[in-house]
């Protein structure tokens, strides 16, 4: 159920120049929070879904204070820790397109909880494939395809992680026209939250200097 907020348009109640210091500090705690528990699932540990949801909803906040101020931050990019600056980035992307299409808090607490975890299923593909600076086998890729299906699984055993967002990181691969993995699914069979994903995803990924990849801007 994806919920529509009846204020969207109203003008920013906080100027940029005056959120920016806050959100910067959401930006960091967030990716400090994704650090650590890619490193605890990594080694076989639980996500803490709370804390998961205590920083998505920072992050709300700060877009409802100021829908530029966040947004700008995911400019600032980050070569030697790229995995976690992108998870706060397409979270934050993420939420900044389901505040534009209108979503209410609620449905933007679940697309942000989604989108911050979307691959935490890398922490169960070898670092050998993920930090390979060069173009993966057909080998190493079916590998690194199986990271969405993987990460679902995850979610799916975390106490407090609603299935629309389990769903956002299954599906964030999935394309409109059906060529995407790890299902095929078309536009109209995947979920909402996993298409914002997947569009922040991209983006972010296209915009960011990586071992194999210079930037596009």
């Amino acid at each position: 159920n994806v919920g529509v907020d009846k204020d969207l348009g109203a003008p920013d109640p906080v100027e940029f120049s005056e959120e920016i210091k806050e959100a910067k500090g959401i930006r960091d705690e967030a990716e400090s929070l994704v650090r650590g528990f890619m490193k605890e699932a990594r080694m076989g540990g639980a996500i803490s879904a709370e804390n998961v949801h205590a920083t998505v909803e920072k992050m709300i906040d700060s877009i409802f204070r100021n829908k530029d101020a966040i947004v700008s931050l995911t400019m600032l990019k980050s070569f030697d820790d790229y995995t976690f600056a992108h998870s706060v980035n397409v979270a934050i992307l993420s939420l900044a397109v389901g505040r534009g299409l209108g979503l209410d808090r609620n449905s933007l607490f679940d697309l942000g909880a989604g989108a911050v975890l979307h691959d935490v299923g890398k922490t169960r593909v070898p670092e050998a494939i993920l930090k390979k600076p060069g173009r993966l086998t057909e080998d190493e890729f079916a590998v690194m395809k199986r990271h969405p299906e993987l990460g679902a699984g995850l979610l799916s055993s975390t106490k407090g992680i609603k299935n629309e967002s389990v769903r956002a990181a299954l599906e964030h691969h999935e394309r409109y026209n059906g060529a995407g993995y790890p299902k095929g699914l078309n536009g109209i069979e995947t979920h909402p939250y996993a298409r914002i994903t997947s569009v922040a995803d991209i983006y972010d990924a296209m915009t960011s200097a990586r071992v194999y990849q210079r930037p596009l801007m």
